[in-house]
């Protein structure tokens, strides 16, 4: 220490886990009393965290919701982009839309998944579109997807014309299904998920790719 001066000051920092903490509890009032619920009090009285701890991370409600549903779109890519990362392009294409149509038959992550649908549909437009327009592959779910399409047309098993459009296309009917299985969809989920496959392939492999 320099003699006659007083040591600094250090900065206040907050736990390194307090904001993980503070998801974690945001995730379980969720998915026991729903979006309605989702009070910051509720939020915090299970993590026994200050309301001096939330604003530290999070200026209001809407910024949590945000930061939930950054991070379930962050998850929701790095499964899929393991899930497709082997195997010819039509094998990447059919694990990619297996992983998806088969949340629509009570697969493990289809609750939180339908939350997130119901959170993105909730959240302003002021809040979701810079999801969409900062980063629009930093999210996408349909980017392994148009991975595989990309190799499928290198290698001559597709001839898609525009991969990014078609990997879009596949995701809007996925998805559309995972929000609530229609009735022409097999009861069973490897045929509902054979189904879709073979439409989607077929579409790929066509002479101008999906239209």
């Amino acid at each position: 220490m320099v003699p006659g001066r007083a040591p600094a000051r250090s900065a206040v920092t907050s736990p390194p886990d307090e904001r993980d903490q503070i998801l974690k509890a945001a995730w379980e009032v969720l998915e026991i009393a729903g979006y309605e619920s989702l009070k910051i009090r509720l939020v915090l009285r299970r993590t026994g965290l200050s309301t001096h701890a939330f604003y530290r991370h999070f200026k209001t409600k809407d910024d949590l919701l945000v930061a939930l549903l950054e991070q379930e779109l962050s998850r929701a890519l790095s499964v899929l982009t393991e899930l497709t990362a082997h195997g010819t392009p039509l094998e990447r294409v059919q694990a990619w839309v297996d992983a998806v149509v088969s949340l629509a038959y009570g697969r493990n992550a289809g609750p939180r998944a339908k939350m997130i649908t119901l959170l993105a549909a909730t959240l302003p437009e002021r809040l979701r579109r810079p999801l969409v327009e900062t980063s629009p592959n930093r999210y996408s779910a349909s980017v392994p997807l148009r991975a595989a399409i990309e190799d499928g047309i290198a290698s001559g098993d597709f001839r898609s014309m525009d991969p990014e459009r078609d990997a879009h296309l596949i995701q809007a009917l996925c998805n559309r299904i995972t929000e609530g299985r229609p009735s022409w969809l097999p009861h069973d989920r490897a045929e509902g998920v054979a189904v879709i496959v073979d439409f989607a392939v077929r579409a790929l492999q066509g002479p101008s790719g999906a239209t």
